[in-house]
């Protein structure tokens, strides 16, 4: 039967990454927990035990009220980091991929540090009630009970270290339904229309697009930038001819476009689709383009055969347009935005409240630990 890894212990903080199902194991991490204090219906805020870190084990992250090292992170990775050291070792990417990896694992820990940590602070709490039922769910996840014990065994945990690590995540939960219960109730129809009025274009414009095909004609070992614009002018001049008697059949003029794309195009996209290109008059994408090909894309109109430009650095080239399409701006009072807007401004919020946790409770992150070669093991400290 297939297992999944639906319970992490994260420094006292878990989450269930339930995934395929089946039976799940429990799994540990050398990460420091809440004490056990709680008293009846309550869960006691998160305590992380403050202890001398030797300088094998450096800081990774600290907050007022906690911090993670990076054995921390090290062990809770565990057979990924293996394979990490093993993927990019001896690569000069290696300090920055063993970086991205512990930042994903650190950000998730933190998150929940702090959502736990504020929970705490509004006073949410889990009761007992609630508490059981939650073990209950899990514990129906095993098709016996000694399955379950065996579960609890391998990970070294009690159901009492179970009960507190699953109340943990129902605070979080908490935490956030809690915040957004305060957001939806200031998204009022006047809220909604201030922020339409600042964003308009930002979120509420449908961008205006073209679709061309295109010749690129680029620098480099085989030729001078010089060479490169006079290569593309001459393939220009060719073009232009063969298009002047095909006026209005904008099919047989793509056609021409796509032989010379395939043929002379030194960009990936004229062997791989005939020069295919599809651009969004806005970024992500549009401001890396030249001022002078931006300005061409413009001013064509379906059927135009564009100048040569520069396109990209070292590169020149030309295009056809064949499909055009202006920027819509959608109406506050339409049905499209009327839907949109609200969870729209809903996680922009809490992406700023989330942000805002980070400030309020002094999170400094040391990026630098997160390059350091892998930490030595730290002795596992149990609930």
């Amino acid at each position: 039967m297939k297992s999944v890894n639906p319970l992490l212990l994260m420094a006292g903080v878990a989450m269930l990454a339930a995934a395929c199902g089946g039976q799940p194991p429990l799994e540990t991490a050398a990460t420091p927990s809440p004490t056990q204090t709680a008293s009846a219906g309550t869960v006691p805020p998160v305590e992380v035990p403050v202890t001398p870190v030797p300088s094998a084990d450096p800081v990774a992250v600290e907050w007022d009220g906690g911090r993670i090292t990076l054995s921390q992170i090290d062990n809770i990775l565990g057979p990924r980091m293996a394979q990490i050291i093993e993927y990019a070792s001896g690569t000069a990417r290696l300090e920055e991929i063993l970086a991205a990896e512990r930042r994903k694992t650190l950000d998730v820990l933190l998150e929940n540090y702090l959502l736990i940590q504020e929970a705490n602070a509004r006073h949410l709490s889990v009761t007992p009630a609630r508490q059981d039922e939650l073990v209950r769910g899990f514990r129906g996840r095993y098709e016996t009970a000694e399955e379950y014990e065996n579960a609890l065994r391998q990970a070294g945990q009690s159901e009492a270290g179970l009960t507190q690590i699953l109340s943990n995540i129902e605070l979080g939960r908490l935490c956030i339904e809690d915040e957004q219960k305060k957001i939806k109730e200031s998204i009022t129809p006047e809220a909604m229309r201030e922020f339409y009025d600042q964003h308009t274009e930002e979120y509420c414009t449908q961008p205006g697009y073209s679709k061309v095909n295109w010749v690129v004609i680029q620098a480099g070992e085989k030729r001078t930038l010089e060479e490169a614009e006079s290569v593309a002018r001459r393939l220009h001049a060719e073009v232009k001819e063969k298009l002047a008697g095909l006026i209005g059949d904008v099919t047989a003029q793509r056609k021409v476009l796509q032989e010379y794309a395939k043929e002379y195009s030194d960009d990936f996209s004229g062997k791989y689709n005939y020069g295919y290109l599809f651009l969004y008059h806005k970024d992500p994408w549009w401001s890396q383009y030249t001022q002078a090909f931006r300005d061409q894309v413009m001013k064509c109109e379906v059927g135009d055969l564009s100048e040569v430009v520069p396109v990209l650095e070292n590169r020149f080239g030309f295009f056809l347009v064949f499909e055009k399409a202006l920027s819509v701006v959608q109406p506050f009072e339409s049905e499209p935005i009327q839907s949109i807007l609200p969870n729209l401004m809903l996680k922009l919020r809490m992406d700023d409240w989330r942000e805002n946790l980070k400030k309020k409770y002094n999170v400094k992150l040391d990026e630098a630990v997160l390059k350091r070669p892998r930490s030595v093991p730290s002795t596992p400290l149990q609930p």
